[in-house]
């Protein structure tokens, strides 16, 4: 994930914004001014990039996890199981309950649709699936089961039934 320090107009339409710095800009400024950049874009070489050793939300639930990668199962081609790396932006464990919860920026068209799913796809159980997208949406629910909702009724009114 990128953390933006200025207005990056270039990425617009690319990509879902799904948070900012409440407060410790400072540590955000702190991380700019020691990072040298490649270019006019801010481009930061390989080797010259800050490596998040974590990120910690406050006020988390005990018994809350978030997990980015993990692995899983997929079919390839020839039918056959395989094990594959499995990526969804965040996974919440809560007691018995599990959310697997994908970000997008929007999902109005069917290859975009599938691409934002594919790993939700591969998740072979049956706990909650959910696409979150900046578009106006009305909620709704896909053949498979994945819920669709918009960015402001998930944080509104989803993530009390959480």
């Amino acid at each position: 994930f990128f953390i933006m320090h200025q207005k990056a107009s270039h990425l617009d339409g690319q990509y879902a914004a799904f948070g900012r710095v409440l407060s410790g800009i400072e540590i955000v400024d702190a991380i700019c001014d020691k990072t040298p950049v490649a270019d006019r874009n801010g481009t930061v070489l390989a080797p010259n990039q800050p490596i998040i050793a974590g990120i910690t939300r406050i006020e988390k639930p005990a018994d809350a996890e978030y997990t980015y990668t993990f692995e899983g199962w997929a079919t390839d081609e020839n039918g056959k199981k395989i094990r594959t790396q499995l990526e969804v932006d965040f996974v919440v464990n809560q007691t018995d309950k599990r959310y697997y919860i994908q970000s997008a920026l929007t999902v109005a068209d069917e290859e975009k649709r599938q691409q934002e799913i594919n790993s939700l796809n591969r998740i072979n159980d049956s706990y909650t699936k959910i696409v979150v997208v900046r578009d106006n949406i009305l909620p709704w629910i896909d053949e498979k089961g994945v819920q669709y909702i918009n960015i402001e009724d998930f944080l509104l009114d989803k993530i009390n039934e959480l």
